[in-house]
């Protein structure tokens, strides 16, 4: 008894929810093989571990699918049945496919590589089918139930024995709906029954049942297997095809349905303070809901016209309603013309506003009607309006109406009446004016998108299709509870997000945290701060109609469009500053921690298998990664932000999931990726792999130690070829001084011998020449010396010097009786002095002693050499009587110094008095 009574307060709430929803229409998204399904008729339907959706099919295998695009499995690449009849996952790598011969297993991998698991395959050989049901229970055992025999397998130790068939799920639910086949069962975040029937999609909770249809919304009743995913929707697997469904987001109220049939579109909304909705077509007149009951009103009932464009609640309960031909007052099924009562000065009305002052503003095609209960005054182009086809009003809190026209926009002052022209926005098609709670006032446009004019500091900003508006025609603005706005336009309806207001208008001046800096990826914001809502995510239509908005007392926004009428139930937008995913807000622990997978790698023209991390060496220029996300409650609404970590200081941007890098300079390097899912928001920071970029030879430790070792080894080579030259040198010209030494001054001396011996044998003719032999062959001994002394190594020194100049001071004093003094300072042995200079300086000094010992008449000469800063400095001093140096000398002694010197740079210098005389000789070694 109490289980009929049970089924009899079932069914009872079910007929009555059912009736209500037939006010309802539910929209659902159709997804076939015109887009890419392997066929229509869908036997099952999961959801793995990394997001995607599995859609089995009747006889043609698996579909994966991630909010774009199915990929296809079958017993060619997979080794899946055609025939499907059960599916699941086990929370892991592992997809489950039975069909009528058993059961096969899918191992499913991080690089999209999803391929039959051969071991577990194995352990599965003896399941036989035909399989009706498979699901995981606890302790990771997989159920799997046949008509005579059920097995379990324990996926820990891969063990598999056989069990006592156990009832369907969700048999125990069948007893409350009987007539009723029941296929499949699945539970949403919310703990709610969703049942695929024969009868439709039936949701199942303790008020009770709805079933879901051909009268509303679903388009094939015939649901064969029905899944909750982990986003809140709810999937539906027909005869014809997968349906998707967001329970509690949308609802729509359609032309032949709700609405007139002759309807082409909602011109006009309204929900009044007793929750009654008034809806305003275009061709279908007035239509009021109430409780589940409709009714419309038209020309036949005392309209003046079937197009109704405004709506306004009175205080008394009453509606104005504005129309293409005139004004009308409604007070529960009565109709009355305003025309007596309010004179138009045009009867096609576009707006309507009752002001803080009481009064009625009334838009048309030749002017602005503004009423006061008793009279009506007319503003028009000779009051100051730019334009007499008035769009919108609106009013600010400074006490100014706005007032929207074809060809600009006015304010006139409520206390004062004047008109003035708002010059900035210039002659702009204007469509709708909107005053947010900060005093901004938003203007909608035909083909100039949105301008925004804030009050507080003049400022105007302007948003385009360029900045992800739908479309640059805008028929409505308006806000919903949370602050965020929306921008109903040609294409759809672009939300942003309270959040993004301020970044949008004050052109980035705004910081936000989350990781992210709005003054570094400014133009991605601006493109992603909206998202948009369309026919794919539910709404009615997609191009909007003006005016046709408004934000019930609940916080249900209502939007009219030329498909009908989209009841929307906005949810509280997530801030920039924290990243989330819209899962279901009930069920924390369906949430998927990773959301972006590489579907495909490609080095310069390769395809590559490498995930995680990736190695490329110098001649891998070329870098290209697709990723993607699965999401389903927004489609094609996947924007990807990404950074090479190490590499880029700034996000990137791709809307398609491709990634190219070229040239990347040899490195360690992490690619970070977010993902953008609509209605804003964003997955987790992810990374995505490592990245170790491998450098070129040239670049290597190794490249360098090696040109190291060359550079020694050529520089070790060097030294030892000019240490061998130098060695050669010196002994050549050790060669060199033996041979003049040994041979010519041998027969040098032989020939001064042979003169004297002659001379004293001769006689005194032949004596005087004989003398002459003498003296020229001793100084050719003397200068061979020198010459052998100046080409020998061994005196390449300035202590070699200073004792050769000694000897010859001392051999020129013993020879003349004139006393010759030499002083040295600063000399140290290892001071070197090459074999030129040596006989250059030898020379000089040398003729300056044998110029003061003829030519001076000095009693005294002193030779001194000494260490100076940067130079050193020879001295020759006489204290004979002098000479003039300027005068012309007939010798070539000094001239002989002098050239010697400059050539090779030194200076020279003589200063000479009646008492002596002084050279110097200042040279650099």
């Amino acid at each position: 008894m109490r289980v009929r009574t049970r089924t009899l307060h079932t069914l009872i709430a079910c007929i009555a929810l059912m009736s209500s929803g037939a006010a309802q229409q539910h929209p659902f998204t159709r997804y076939g093989t015109s887009d890419g399904l392997v066929q229509n008729y869908i036997t099952g339907i999961t959801q793995d571990h990394r997001g995607f959706l599995w859609i089995a099919t009747g006889d043609a295998g698996l579909s994966r699918f991630d909010g774009r695009e199915f990929v296809s499995f079958d017993a060619h690449n997979a080794a899946v049945p055609g025939v499907v009849t059960a599916l699941t996952t086990d929370g892991g790598n592992h997809l489950f496919v039975a069909g009528p011969d058993g059961v096969r297993c899918l191992r499913l991998g991080m690089d999209m590589n999803d391929q039959a698991d051969s071991a577990l395959n194995r352990y599965l050989r003896p399941v036989r089918g035909p399989i009706r049901e498979m699901y995981m229970r606890p302790n990771r055992e997989l159920y799997i139930g046949g008509d005579d025999y059920a097995w379990l397998f324990r996926l820990r130790d891969s063990t598999l024995r056989l069990t006592p068939v156990s009832p369907l799920r969700y048999s125990y639910l069948t007893q409350d709906y009987p007539g009723t086949e029941v296929r499949g069962m699945s539970r949403d975040c919310r703990k709610r029954i969703w049942l695929a029937t024969d009868r439709g999609l039936i949701m199942h909770d303790d008020a009770g049942g709805v079933r879901y249809g051909n009268s509303n919304g679903l388009g094939n009743e015939n649901v064969l297997s029905v899944f909750c995913d982990n986003e809140g929707n709810i999937w539906a697997g027909t005869v014809d095809g997968l349906f998707r469904f967001t329970p509690d987001r949308i609802i729509n109220y359609l032309p032949g349905k709700e609405l007139d049939a002759r309807a082409r579109g909602v011109w006009s909304v309204l929900s009044t303070r007793e929750h009654v909705l008034w809806i305003g077509t275009i061709g279908g007149g007035l239509t009021r809901l109430f409780s589940g009951e409709s009714r419309t009103f038209s020309v036949r009932d005392g309209l003046p016209s079937d197009d109704v464009s405004a709506l306004l609640e009175l205080p008394d309960g009453g509606i104005l309603v504005g129309t293409s031909n005139g004004l009308a007052h409604v007070r529960g099924d009565r109709i009355a013309s305003m025309d007596a009562l309010i004179p138009l000065p045009d009867h096609r009305v576009e707006a309507m506003y009752r002001s803080s002052d009481g009064r009625y503003w009334i838009a048309t095609h030749s002017g602005l009607a503004v009423w006061n209960g008793e009279q009506t005054r007319v503003y028009t182009r000779n009051d100051g309006l730019p334009s007499d086809r008035i769009s919108s009003i609106a009013e600010d809190p400074f006490g100014f109406m706005w007032i929207g026209t074809h060809s600009g926009v006015a304010r006139i002052n409520l206390r004062s009446g004047n008109v003035l022209a708002v010059r900035s926005v210039g002659s702009v098609h204007v469509v709708c004016l909107y005053v947010d709670a900060q005093d901004r006032v938003w203007i909608g446009t035909v083909g100039a998108g949105i301008i925004c004019h804030d009050n507080n500091s003049s400022q105007i900003s302007q948003i385009s299709r360029e900045d992800g508006l739908a479309g640059n025609t805008v028929y409505f603005i308006s806000a919903d509870a949370h602050g965020s706005l929306y921008f109903g336009t040609n294409n759809g309806i672009s939300v942003l997000p309270a959040a993004s207001i301020d970044y949008l208008v004050n052109d980035g001046t705004m910081r936000y945290g989350g990781g992210i800096d709005p003054a570094i990826v400014k133009s991605i914001l601006r493109s992603q701060a909206l998202h948009t809502l369309n026919t794919r995510t539910g709404l009615a239509g997609d191009e909007m109609n003006s005016g046709a908005v408004f934000r019930d007392t609940n916080g249900r926004m209502w939007f009219g469009a030329m498909g009908g009428l989209s009841c929307f139930q906005p949810q509280k937008p997530p801030r920039l500053t924290s990243w989330s995913y819209p899962d279901c807000r009930e069920a924390a622990a369906s949430r998927v921690a990773q959301r972006i997978w590489i579907v495909e790698v490609q080095i310069n023209d390769t395809l590559s298998d490498r995930r995680g991390s990736i190695t490329l060496g110098p001649n891998d220029r070329v870098l290209r990664v697709r990723v993607l996300t699965p999401a389903f409650r927004n489609p094609g609404s996947v924007r990807f932000l990404y950074k090479l970590e190490g590499l880029d200081y700034t996000w990137h941007s791709s809307s398609d999931g491709e990634i190219l890098f070229t040239a990347i300079p040899s490195g360690d390097y992490r690619l970070l990726l977010r993902a953008n899912v609509g209605e804003g928001h964003w997955t987790p920071e992810h990374v995505l792999l490592t990245l170790s970029v491998k450098p070129p030879f040239s670049e290597t430790v190794w490249f360098w130690l090696l040109l190291l070792l060359l550079a020694s080894g050529l520089g070790a080579g060097m030294m030892h070829w000019r240490s061998r030259k130098q060695l050669e040198m010196e002994r050549m010209r050790i060669r060199i001084a033996s041979d003049l030494h040994d041979d010519i001054g041998a027969s040098l001396g032989t020939i001064s011998l042979l003169s004297d011996l002659e001379k004293r044998r001769g006689d005194a003719d032949t004596s005087g020449n004989l003398s002459t032999i003498g003296i020229l062959a001793r100084r050719c001994v003397q200068d061979m010396s020198d010459i052998v002394w100046s080409v020998n190594p061994a005196h390449d020194s300035m202590a070699g010097f200073a004792e050769r100049l000694r000897a010859t001071a001392d051999e020129l004093s013993n020879a003349s009786g004139i006393p010759v003094s030499t002083e040295t300072m600063g000399i140290r042995p290892d001071i070197r002095l090459d074999a030129s200079a040596r006989r250059a300086l030898m020379l000089i000094a040398k003729e300056a002693l044998y110029n003061a010992v003829r030519h001076s008449g000095a009693k005294h000469i002193a030779v001194t050499v000494k260490k100076q800063r940067q130079h050193w400095t020879l001295s020759v001093t006489d204290d004979g009587h002098g000479f003039d140096p300027a005068a012309q000398r007939s010798g070539n002694g000094l001239r002989n110094i002098e050239r010697r010197a400059h050539a090779v740079g030194w200076e020279f210098a003589i200063a000479s008095s009646p008492v002596g005389t002084t050279l110097t000789l200042h040279f650099v070694l």
